[in-house]
Parts: C-alpha cells; sequence; structure tokens
C-alpha cells in the first residue's frame, strides 16, 4: 500500500478521507489510528473531518489521530510548530511547482518539501 493518497477535486474529500483511514486501519490494532497525524487547512476543516470519523466509524469506538489546522490559528494559542507532532513529511518537488509560498498551501508546500518521498509513493482516495 502506497504511503500517501491523493483524493480527487470532485469527491467528498473528508467523507473519503475519513474512509480511506478507516479502511486502512489494522483490525489487530485500531488504537494505532491515534498515532496519526492528518494536517487540514483550517479549524472549520478540521472540525468536520472528527463529525465524518464520527458518522462514517459510528459502529466501532474510535480513538482519533491528531487533526491538526494550518490556519486560522487564534491569537492565544501556541503557533503550528511541526517538530511538536514529530513530523517529517514531504512530496517530490515538482508536484508542488505551482503553490506559491504566499498562497495558503505554502506553509503545507513548505512542510512536504523537506523529505524525499517521490510521487510514485502517491495514490488516490475515493476513485477518480
Amino acid at each position: 500500500m502506497a504511503g500517501w493518497f491523493t483524493i480527487p477535486a470532485h469527491r467528498p474529500f473528508l467523507a473519503d478521507l475519513a474512509r480511506g483511514v478507516l479502511a486502512g486501519l489494522d483490525p489487530a490494532a485500531p488504537e494505532r489510528l491515534a498515532d496519526g497525524v492528518i494536517l487540514l487547512p483550517n479549524r472549520r476543516a478540521a472540525r468536520a473531518l472528527s463529525d465524518a470519523f464520527a458518522e462514517i466509524g459510528a459502529d466501532r469506538p474510535l480513538l482519533l489521530p491528531q487533526i491538526r489546522p494550518l490556519g486560522d490559528i487564534e491569537e492565544d494559542e501556541p503557533p503550528f510548530a511541526p517538530g511538536d507532532i514529530g513530523l517529517d513529511l514531504g512530496l517530490d518537488d515538482r508536484a508542488w511547482d505551482a503553490v506559491d509560498d504566499q498562497h495558503p498551501q505554502g506553509a503545507m508546500k513548505r512542510l512536504l518539501d523537506r523529505s524525499g518521498v517521490t510521487r510514485d509513493r502517491v495514490a488516490v482516495w475515493g476513485g477518480a
């Protein structure tokens, strides 16, 4: 199984993400889900993903992964620091050539640019 996944733009992103994550769980160790980190663009998306997990995984108890927003940080919240949660994420730079550092996805781009994960390790969730 690939270590990186993509969801086509026309698909329901959060529902497909929750389904894909839950489908990849080892039935013998469902608690491993809590070891994961999912980065989303804002707090609204983070709350909606938690709701999607609750709806899709309603038939079983779940320990959710950390769901962290990259934007919409409140003034009294500590700044996002990837090192705080042990992230070492990345994709081939060619995949991110079109993303400007000033764009809201720029923070994600910088995180993803740090490692040597290649595009052949990216799979599609949710169908084409």
